[in-house]
């Protein structure tokens, strides 16, 4: 997994933000007449700090959490190479999900591939309101719930059955068919030891939601939400569109991006 490998400078080089989420924080800061150094901006599941390095490169004042702190090891070292202490950059969640910092103290918290890890997603909005300034924003990329790849085992539908016996059964079926992430686990693994780490890894750390469910969590919160295409500037978007001879703005367009599309983002505004 990338947590467990180094961070270094030529992958930070390679990094290239999504426009949509570029957008939304440049719109934010715009809204509150902010300097760059002055907009902070909280990355929510930083991992190794990654995206936290590259907005201060651009700038603004960035920090991270995760709720596990050992990847932040992985990113120290290019951290003190660009002049950043990553102790000071990166902080690590309490046993109660709460980031060590006091009410309203950022202006936009971003989140990339984390809210569809997140089994109490309630208690985690509450915690990024709490943290979010009055007319804050937020943007989250993450999968939706229907993609026809589950992006972390690379097995088809995977993801869309109940979590019991029949989840188990089709796993097992794509391992013995070669369909399986090769770089984890340990390939020297027993059949069945593989199968049972893929499927507690996909009960226990992935939570798909629909949607409104999703959206209706971070309404009750205080923010308003508009669900974004961040796939319109990729290959596969364009690819979908021409082969259904359908214009960008059809609906059908949207509901598949909405519900089966690579990535999905969720622009956050706290309102209230």
């Amino acid at each position: 997994m990338a947590n467990n490998d180094l961070l270094t400078a030529a992958e930070l080089e390679s990094l290239r933000l999504d426009p949509a989420i570029l957008k939304h924080i440049e719109a934010s800061r715009e809204r509150l007449g902010l300097s760059k150094s002055e907009f902070r901006i909280l990355d929510w599941g930083c991992g190794r700090g990654k995206m936290v390095l590259w907005l201060r490169q651009q700038g603004y004042s960035a920090f991270g959490v995760d709720i596990d702190p050992r990847s932040f090891a992985n990113g120290a070292g290019l951290f003190a190479a660009l002049g950043y202490d990553e102790k000071e950059c990166l902080h690590a969640l309490d046993e109660s999900g709460r980031a060590p910092f006091s009410d309203s103290s950022f202006h936009f918290v971003v989140s990339w591939q984390t809210i569809e890890h997140v089994r109490h997603l309630d208690a985690v909005v509450q915690e990024l309101r709490r943290v979010t300034s009055d007319r804050g924003g937020g943007f989250h990329v993450y999968p939706p719930h229907h993609r026809l790849v589950e992006g972390h085992l690379f097995m088809p539908f995977v993801h869309w059955l109940p979590k019991n016996k029949l989840r188990h059964a089709l796993m097992r079926l794509f391992v013995l068919c070669g369909l399986e992430p090769h770089w984890w686990p340990d390939e020297r693994k027993s059949l069945r030891e593989k199968i049972d780490i893929y499927y507690q890894y996909s009960i226990a750390e992935t939570f798909y939601r629909a949607t409104g469910e999703i959206e209706t969590c971070f309404n009750a919160a205080g923010f308003t939400s508009e669900f974004v295409d961040v796939l319109s500037w990729k290959r596969s978007r364009r690819w979908v569109q021409a082969c259904l001879f359908l214009d960008s703005s059809s609906r059908i367009v949207k509901h598949w991006y909405m519900n089966y599309g690579g990535d999905l983002g969720l622009a956050t505004l706290l309102t209230k």
